[in-house]
């Protein structure tokens, strides 16, 4: 159509027909099992870093600092990748929410540790040890995290938290598959 050609107005429409898209696959979904494919947790990671930018913006969050720390690429793991995207939303969502009134920081960073693929989240804001036992317990308050942490289980991963000095810090462990591996598929 007719619209002002320029970079954010094209990632803007980007994103909405991702979105659309994967809200579609969402629902195709509930009835079946999804599938599972090889794919790069980096490029995943960065892309839903992005959107949560995006509404970040449009909730007019501006005292908090977005930052992309060092992304390793690719990092391929095997996994439902609708669910994948649900566990990150979930834990940016998060971090963006317990980010104090006054402001502070979210970052994201992704490497490979031994034979994990890791996604790390970290933000300003510390959960109490109450909350953390909770979590480690499989006890969590809200639903996202407690369906975060059943998902990463099924994909064979592990989900993990830190919290002190005023920061938490979430990890997502997923195994690596080795690019000779990912080839045969």
């Amino acid at each position: 159509g007719d619209y002002p050609k320029n970079e954010k107005v094209n990632q803007a429409l980007d994103i909405i027909l991702k979105e659309t898209s994967r809200i579609q696959e969402m629902a195709f979904t509930l009835y079946e099992k999804e599938k599972e494919a090889i794919i790069d947790l980096t490029e995943v990671s960065e892309r839903r870093f992005l959107i949560n930018e995006e509404a970040l913006k449009e909730l007019n969050r501006r005292n908090v600092q977005l930052i992309e720390r060092k992304f390793e690429s690719p990092l391929w793991v095997r996994c439902s990748p609708l669910h994948i995207e649900r566990v990150i939303d979930n834990l940016l969502n998060n971090a963006s929410n317990a980010i104090p009134p006054e402001g502070g920081e979210l970052s994201i960073r992704s490497y490979r540790k031994d034979r994990w693929a890791v996604v790390e989240i970290n933000n300003t804001g510390q959960i109490s040890d109450e909350e953390k036992e909770r979590f480690l317990l499989g006890e969590s308050r809200g639903r996202g995290l407690h369906i975060s942490t059943r998902l990463i289980r099924n994909m064979k991963g592990v989900l993990s938290v830190e919290s002190g000095e005023g920061q938490t810090t979430f990890y997502v462990m997923l195994p690596v598959v080795e690019p000779n591996d990912a080839e045969d598929d």
